[in-house]
This record gives structure tokens, sequence and C-alpha cells, in this order.
């Protein structure tokens, strides 16, 4: 994952804490991610990633991504 689809998702994954997408556990379902997500995403960086690609950039690059963990991204933009 490049600086700049980093940055993007992370903009996007805070958003969605605002608008209430993630669910009781912390996580953000797969539709939310397909639906919501990807679609700025690919339109923003003009490509064409998939639920699967994203799940495997998250997976192998060792980033966990939970509403608690970009809670604390929003906090540190705050100071």
């Amino acid at each position: 994952m490049d600086s700049e689809e980093t940055k993007v998702l992370i903009e996007l994954l805070v958003g969605g804490i605002q608008h209430g997408w993630w669910d009781n556990n912390g996580i953000m379902n797969k539709a939310t991610v397909e639906h919501k997500i990807l679609p700025v995403l690919n339109e923003r960086l003009g490509c064409q990633k998939t639920h699967k690609h994203y799940q495997n950039q998250v997976l192998e690059g060792g980033i966990q991504i939970t509403s608690s963990y970009a809670m604390t991204l929003v906090n540190s933009l705050m100071i």
C-alpha cells in the first residue's frame, strides 16, 4: 500500500467512525467496505481495488484496523 493509498484509506476509515459504520465489536464489515470505502478509494486513486485486495493489504501489512485504532488516529490529529 503506497503512502497516498494509506492516507486516503485512513481518512475514509476515520470518516466511517463519524458516520457509525463500525459494528459493536469495532470492526467494519465487508458490505460497508465494498459499498462505502472502496468506491471512494478507487475513484480518488484511479484504481479498481476489491475487498479481497483491501483485506490482503491490511493482513499482509500487519495492520490491525479497528475503530479503537482509528479513534487513536483521530485523537492524534486533533492535538
